[in-house]
């Protein structure tokens, strides 16, 4: 089979794929796996997390150690690290509120063959994996919809091994940054071009570039170590697609935004400190 009509069997460039819209998918305070669940059987789990801050580059999983805890997120973001014999290391996925770190405890996996580090600062609710796994041993809602949060999760992998092959760094450090914009909630993200240039897999010299082609554009603002986001419309518009597909990914699999998310209740979630669920557990 030639290129072009591997080209052609493959259905030619993908269309179009507008982004769910933000706030329904990543609502700062509140984590999408527990809102998918229904309120009795989310209340017991609460009942067995504490609730606790992250710094970033704060390390939860170590490739190859026993998972002791799964997290499930509430504000900010995590990279999924492998690291080579050599030291070189590549972030080959990323987890927000839409999602729990700790995934292959699902599939009673007690070892993690990624490092998760929380790449800004996070808040989340952790619990120790023989309750979670308790939990799912018991039945109910939660295993149904942790599978459907994995399938996101795999899509997503695919979708940026794609992205990382064919896209160039202007579309990839658009598509990061989107993702992180979402998933921290706020405008102003403690970043530096190093950490992204690794994240990337590229040269800092060229993170520098593309940033200062953004700053220029009037899209961010960066100092160093901060990156604010300005307009969020520019970053999509000089995106690829794959961030629209990816936000796309997660809606699907798990469902619009909860009934009993009122503008109030979000507008108290937003406010970092606030707590958006109760919880009988003292934070750590």
């Amino acid at each position: 089979m030639t290129d072009a009509s591997l080209s052609r069997f493959m259905g030619g460039p993908a269309p179009g794929v507008e982004p769910s819209p933000r706030a329904a998918l990543n609502v700062p305070g509140r984590n999408r796996v527990l809102d998918a669940l229904p309120a009795h059987e989310r209340d017991d789990l609460l009942s067995l997390m504490v609730r606790r801050p992250f710094n970033a580059r704060e390390v939860v999983l170590e490739a190859g150690q026993p998972i002791h805890h799964a997290y499930f997120p509430l504000h900010g973001a995590a990279s999924l690290l492998v690291y080579m014999q050599d030291g070189e290391v590549a972030e080959v996925n990323t987890i927000g509120n839409e999602g729990m770190l700790g995934l292959p405890l699902l599939h009673a996996v007690d070892r993690s063959h990624t490092t998760a580090i929380f790449h800004t600062p996070a808040e989340a609710f952790v619990m120790t994996a023989a309750d979670l796994q308790s939990a799912l041993i018991r039945g109910g809602a939660l295993a149904q919809t942790l599978q459907r949060y994995a399938n996101g999760f795999i899509n997503q992998t695919c979708q940026l091994a794609a992205c990382n092959r064919l896209h160039h760094v202007e579309q990839r450090y658009c598509r990061w940054l989107l993702m992180t914009h979402d998933r921290v909630g706020r405008d102003s993200l403690a970043l530096t071009q190093e950490f992204l240039a690794v994240m990337l897999g590229v040269r800092r010299a060229t993170v520098n570039i593309v940033a200062r082609d953004l700053q220029r554009s009037g899209a961010i603002r960066y100092r160093r170590g901060a990156i604010a986001v300005l307009d969020r419309r520019a970053l999509e518009e000089r995106s690829c697609e794959c961030y629209a597909i990816i936000r796309n990914y997660y809606e699907d699999a798990l469902g619009a935004a909860p009934p009993d998310d009122t503008p109030a209740r979000q507008g108290r979630a937003a406010a970092h400190g606030s707590h958006a669920y109760e919880v009988r557990n003292p934070a750590c």
